[in-house]
């Protein structure tokens, strides 16, 4: 917008917008969203596929919106990387208005051997004039902010792992709010099981492999505590506990296996390219079934981990060592214990952040975790 006050020119943005009415809020106004003729949104946006399971099918979905007055026409398509398929690779579509949705279901088939890459699928919805859309969006609403479409290309990136598992493997999640882990693991090819208030109270759990107790979950999940002891006894007997990070709850004494402590603030290593040195590269951490090297530690996001533990009986053996420019190297990121006839593993590693965002390393790592229940 162009205004002139008092002879001088003035140039100001100004948002385009509409007005609305609701029956509770009475008349409001609106930003006028720029929008393309069909939103192409996929779902899963990113999975993986271990080389264990190269062969087999991948699933996803594809929703529609369109936002052409009058509706349009064409046909859903897919850019695919060599040796790759989806089946149906073309659907036709019609939409009579705007506002109409649909969703359909299609089946990746990658190639018999991948390398440990990620490759991209591409859905693209091509009208009857030969214009492509291949974006779709989310609309972040709320009354107490701006509304804001979110863009995104219509892409599922497939992130191909060289990760070795045992077979059958068997484990128990106990699980806080908001924890992106099991899903992840499942994807992996680990069965995993939620375990229950009722389940940690009473339930055997001799029956599992591993039980890993997710991100915040001494927090969230005060059944955790109550029955905690249940947790110790399931490794006394001789079962692989893996807790991922844990606020200063966890260091109450009686809730691991022998005392630790957290600084405060807590460690952390805000660095993701942070160096790390195995201090023990042979332990069966970084050797079974995959083998860990500085190249599991390339290509993580945010940073390295959180609410690492600041001291620790000497029951403990920290596996190991990092530092955040500047400061002194932590080793509380990483820490394993026997006890009894088990093992108990404590980890600040930010592994919730790198499992949803498909890092290799990260999946290696943590089947090597959950292999220590296997031997």
């Amino acid at each position: 917008m162009a205004l002139e006050v008092r002879g001088i020119a003035v140039q100001e943005e100004v948002e385009a917008t509409y007005r609305d009415v609701d029956q509770w809020r009475g008349e409001f106004r609106r930003p006028v969203r720029v929008v393309p003729a069909v939103a192409v949104n996929v779902e899963p946006q990113l999975t993986v596929l271990p080389a264990s399971r190269a062969s087999e099918p991948l699933s996803f979905s594809v929703r529609l919106i369109a936002e052409e007055p009058g509706g349009i026409a064409g046909s859903l398509r897919f850019d695919v990387p060599e040796g790759w398929r989806v089946e149906p690779d073309s659907v036709p579509i019609r939409f009579a208005s705007a506002g109409e949705e649909l969703v359909r279901e299609f089946t990746i088939h990658p190639p018999a051997e991948v390398d440990q890459e990620r490759f991209v699928v591409q859905a693209v919805f091509i009208d009857e004039s030969g214009r492509r859309f291949d974006r779709g969006y989310s609309l972040v609403d709320y009354e107490h902010i701006h509304p804001r479409p979110l863009f995104r290309s219509a892409t599922i990136d497939v992130q191909a792992l060289d990760a070795e598992l045992p077979e059958n493997l068997r484990v128990g999640y106990i699980a806080s709010t908001g924890d992106p882990v099991p899903a992840t693991l499942a994807e992996l090819g680990v069965d995993v099981v939620l375990l229950t208030p009722d389940d940690l109270a009473s339930a055997p759990l001799d029956d599992f492999d591993a039980i890993v107790v997710g991100i915040r979950a001494y927090e969230g999940r005060p059944d955790l505590v109550a029955h905690n002891q249940r947790l110790l006894d399931y490794v006394a007997e001789g079962g692989t506990a893996i807790v991922q990070y844990n606020q200063y709850q966890y260091t109450t004494p009686g809730l691991a296996p022998y005392p630790i402590e957290m600084a405060r603030p807590h460690d952390r290593i805000t660095d993701h390219t942070a160096e790390v040195t195995l201090l023990d590269p042979q332990h069966r951490v970084f050797t079974t079934p995959n083998r860990i090297t500085d190249a599991d530690f390339e290509g993580w996001i945010q940073e390295r981990g959180l609410y690492f533990l600041n001291s620790w009986d000497d029951r403990y053996s920290p596996l190991m060592e990092m530092a955040d420019p500047g400061e002194d190297p932590k080793r509380g990121g990483l820490v394993i214990a026997e006890y009894g006839e088990g093992t108990y593993v404590y980890t600040g590693l930010a592994l919730f952040r790198q499992l949803p965002a498909g890092v290799p390393g990260a999946y290696r790592l943590f089947a090597n975790l959950l292999a220590l229940g296997a031997e």
